[in-house]
């Protein structure tokens, strides 16, 4: 079992995906038939879409990511815009969604 799908709700979508697409994961806008034009990237088999939020303000999840390295992923989340979190393995995007990293060679 995994997540296939991880959906994020921002109320700066293009912002949002501009800053993951710094830090690593490709967004690609898209849109389902008549649905809201959004941005989707591919982390394996899992999906990261950012949907517009509709005026209700940005979701504020925690989501983990296995990194090939916490110091350089660290590094590249800091200067794209991200902040630290409450300790060496937590990061927070600019619309405050916490992400736990960690090491891929643990998986």
């Amino acid at each position: 079992m995994y997540f296939s799908l991880i959906v994020l709700r921002s109320p700066n979508p293009d912002v949002l995906a501009a800053f993951y697409n710094k830090v690593g994961i490709a967004m690609t806008p898209e849109q389902h038939d008549d649905g809201p034009q959004h941005f989707a990237g591919s982390l394996g088999r899992s999906v990261l879409e950012i949907y517009p939020s509709k005026g209700q303000g940005a979701t504020t999840i925690t989501f983990g990511l296995a990194v090939e390295s916490i110091n350089v992923f660290r590094a590249a989340w800091l200067s794209t815009g991200g902040r630290l979190g409450k300790h060496e393995q937590m990061v927070i995007d600019p619309d405050g969604n916490s992400v736990f990293i960690e090491e891929q060679s643990k998986w």
